[in-house]
């Protein structure tokens, strides 16, 4: 996407919500844009995909820091770089990568939320961890993660409003807790903290059963503490509606004796994802956003800078 291609084309509440939280304005966006793209091509140790589309992206993350975008395109290069076996060249084609997908373990539920946000599913039990290390691999595993997620964020609601996650732990172990403490798990999970870029507003932890603290005990050592603060537990799915509309959920989450709007069965959504990933839009994304050739970081090749930041934006608290 060059700067003559974009527009900005959500509803005019969603244009004021991304001036109000995340200081974005039509008036100077894409000089924002080329400022963080003349630096990112000046620089000799550093390497990071440069469409606007990701920029653009990096840059809300950013609330329009071009300090604290310049920080994040470091951080990302370095974990494409660290993590190229579970990022690079990731391919939505892939036949394992869709097996994975086909076992419904990450949902993705239509629409938005009552603000603007996506909800995600993920479903702990729907591909029991030691079965998938088994079949797929490690690897595998974080790489479906990896691209399944990613391969959303080019949509600007999310980027602006948000991801919301619920996180169905129906069949939480002490032997899934072991397998979830795999070294390459935990290396990938503390290091893509650093490296997120989007906006993770709630997460909440439906049927967690009496291990859940032994569970969460990993994730609070490498969850940011405004993060841990967006963790909410339910102990029915009473609890969860206050949280997430019905007519989002797919009906195995819904009361029997439900008659609204809803998500359809699970399975819906899962044919609705496979879909979703063959589209033109998603391959593309991926093909531009994935491939190994455009990311590079080397702290050695590091110079000191004392050009002065140009469209610095003080930063609200997401």
């Amino acid at each position: 996407m060059s700067n003559d291609d974009y527009k900005f084309t959500l509803e005019a509440k969603y244009l004021k919500k991304a001036k109000d939280e995340l200081n974005e304005n039509d008036s100077d966006r894409m000089a924002a844009v080329e400022a963080l793209r003349k630096w990112l091509n000046e620089q000799k140790h550093l390497k990071h995909p440069s469409e606007t589309e990701h920029l653009l992206r990096v840059l809300r993350h950013a609330k329009f820091s071009q300090i604290k975008a310049r920080e994040t395109l470091e951080n990302v290069a370095e974990f494409a770089m660290k993590h190229s076996d579970t990022f690079h060249d990731l391919n939505l084609a892939d036949k394992t990568f869709l097996d994975i997908i086909k076992t419904g373990q990450m949902l993705y539920l239509p629409g938005y939320d009552d603000e603007g946000r996506k909800v995600c599913v993920y479903r702990l039990n729907a591909y029991p961890i030691e079965k998938a290390m088994k079949e797929v691999g490690v690897q595998n595993i974080i790489k479906s993660w990896n691209a399944s997620m990613m391969s959303f964020f080019y949509d600007e609601m999310i980027q602006i409003n948000g991801l919301v996650f619920i996180l169905d732990m129906t069949g939480l172990s002490l032997s899934v807790i072991s397998k979830m403490s795999d070294p390459k798990i935990k290396k990938y999970e503390k290091d893509s903290m650093k490296a997120l870029v989007g906006r993770m507003k709630a997460f909440h932890y439906y049927n967690v059963g009496t291990l859940f603290e032994a569970f969460f005990a990993f994730y609070k050592t490498i969850m940011k503490k405004k993060l841990i603060d967006r963790v909410k537990v339910h102990d029915s799915l009473e609890s969860l509606y206050t949280h997430v509309p019905k007519r989002m959920l797919p009906v195995e989450y819904l009361p029997d004796d439900y008659d609204g709007p809803s998500a359809g069965t699970i399975q819906d959504l899962i044919d609705e994802e496979l879909q979703r990933l063959q589209s033109d839009v998603c391959k593309n994304f991926a093909k531009s956003y994935f491939s190994k050739e455009k990311y590079m970081y080397d702290e050695t090749l590091k110079e000191k800078s004392t050009e002065p930041i140009q469209h610095f934006r003080k930063l609200n608290v997401d």
